[in-house]
């Protein structure tokens, strides 16, 4: 078997979560967890600006999300209702799949102006940490409440890029030259529940 980097993420991540897990007797005040989260679908990111001329242009680029992040999430308790938590995750550079950009010029109507369709390859990371309490927990109900903070990056380069509709006209299949086009997205702040 062909050792990739991704399966190298997966053995060093898989043989940390089992030290940690030894390390952390069940007597610790730490709980570690390691999971996969897959993502799929679309995320829709919209644009608003000003043409040339002067009108008003809406982009909307859809961002597949076909991919999977080992996520690592650790809790510490200072007391039996009050705890700190984080989550670290991140996934491998790879092909999300095939995801479009589409351009119109009248809000709200379905007259599209540019069209096309491309494939994103990039990578996700999300980091999270939280100081929590836990009001009610009497054994039918447990009540945590937390504040914290949260950073989500995406990086995306647009490949294979293929445009179908432009100035209103139907182009058929218009390849477009691959020049290192770039998407990337931050997305941070605090965060309550």
């Amino acid at each position: 078997m062909k050792r990739t980097p991704k399966l190298n993420c997966f053995i060093l991540a898989t043989v940390l979560s089992l030290s940690i897990t030894g390390i952390a007797s069940a007597y610790s005040p730490w709980q570690f967890t390691l999971e996969n989260s897959h993502g799929s679908g679309l995320f829709d990111y919209r644009l608003h600006y000003d043409s040339f001329d002067g009108s008003q242009v809406i982009s909307k680029v859809s961002i597949p999300q076909n991919q999977n992040m080992p996520i690592l999430s650790g809790k510490y308790y200072f007391s039996d209702d009050r705890f700190f938590q984080f989550q670290y995750g991140n996934t491998a550079i790879h092909n999300k799949g095939q995801g479009s950009d589409s351009d119109w010029t009248i809000p709200g109507s379905d007259e599209l102006i540019y069209h096309g369709d491309m494939d994103f390859y990039g990578n996700e990371s999300l980091f999270t940490m939280d100081m929590g309490a836990t009001y009610i927990d009497n054994g039918w109900i447990k009540m945590s409440f937390f504040m914290g903070y949260a950073l989500q990056n995406s990086t995306n380069e647009l490949k294979n890029v293929v445009y179908h509709l432009e100035n209103g006209l139907d182009m058929g299949d218009q390849p477009q030259q691959d020049n290192g086009s770039f998407l990337d997205l931050k997305l941070s702040g605090y965060r309550f529940g």
